[in-house]
């Protein structure tokens, strides 16, 4: 009796061993999977509404044509996720350009403007963080490297058999800048299986604050003169944002129909 009722004793302690160490096993590897399947990644377009009023002064005194004041271009975002903070930190690459006459030579020249910049953001949800609809304000800064290059003497007016067998003239002058943020961003989600899927809006004012001096080549100062300081902007956004338990429980499921 007593042999009998060590071995029942001996098999519920094995089962629940083995049972726990399943159990913690799984939690393991769970906690594993969360931390490596978080991602929260947007990307868009975004208008730079520009003020050269004195840049272009300056480019009509050199006998080139006037910038667009609408710059196009794009950013690609990555956030830090959370699912209870109503506080994101956000990382970007912000890349926008304006062209003369649409890039077409007026006159034998062109002129080409570049902004590209690094932000760091800090957003704010107004609404509940697991809300799919999200307004949220935002505020950051960066560095921006913008870049103007001026085209001269192109036969043709770009022509590329007459422009490879003339001599262009071409200068590229660079500058830098601390650009300040502020804004208000709008985004709808849609829940998906393995995280949420956002369309989204927002618009805000940059103001460039330590901007140096023109260069040409980078080596040499110029008087050029800069873009107007504040910079008012608009973008749109796609993004997706993981849920690291939907994705689990999900994986959960298609494993036992896999075996």
């Amino acid at each position: 009796m007593k042999k009998t009722l060590f071995i029942i004793c001996l098999s519920v302690a094995c089962t629940t061993i083995a049972s726990t160490q399943r159990s913690d096993s799984l939690d393991l590897e769970y906690e594993f999977y969360k931390r490596s399947a978080l991602i929260d990644l947007s990307g868009g377009g975004r208008f730079d509404f520009y003020n050269f009023d004195d840049l272009n002064g300056m480019l009509r005194q050199a006998n080139l044509p006037e910038l667009g004041t609408t710059g196009y271009g794009g950013f690609f975002a990555l956030r830090t996720p959370s699912a209870t903070s109503r506080w994101v930190g956000e990382f970007s690459f912000d890349a926008t350009s304006s062209r003369s006459n649409d890039g077409n030579a007026i006159n034998g020249a062109a002129v080409v403007y570049r902004d590209f910049s690094l932000r760091l953001r800090v957003l704010y949800h107004v609404s509940d963080p697991a809300n799919l609809t999200k307004l949220y304000p935002f505020a950051g800064l960066g560095n921006t490297y913008r870049s103007l290059n001026t085209y001269s003497n192109i036969p043709g007016n770009g022509s590329f058999v007459s422009t490879v067998n003339q001599d262009v003239r071409r200068y590229n002058f660079s500058n830098s800048s601390i650009p300040l943020e502020i804004g208000l961003g709008l985004e709808q989600g849609f829940r998906g299986k393995s995280g949420d899927f956002f369309i989204g809006v927002r618009g805000g004012y940059t103001y460039n604050v330590l901007s140096s001096d023109w260069t040409l080549d980078g080596d040499v100062l110029t008087d050029l003169s800069k873009p107007g300081a504040g910079v008012p902007f608009a973008a749109f956004l796609l993004r997706f944002k993981s849920d690291p338990k939907r994705a689990w429980e999900a994986r959960k499921k298609k494993a036992p129909a896999q075996e």
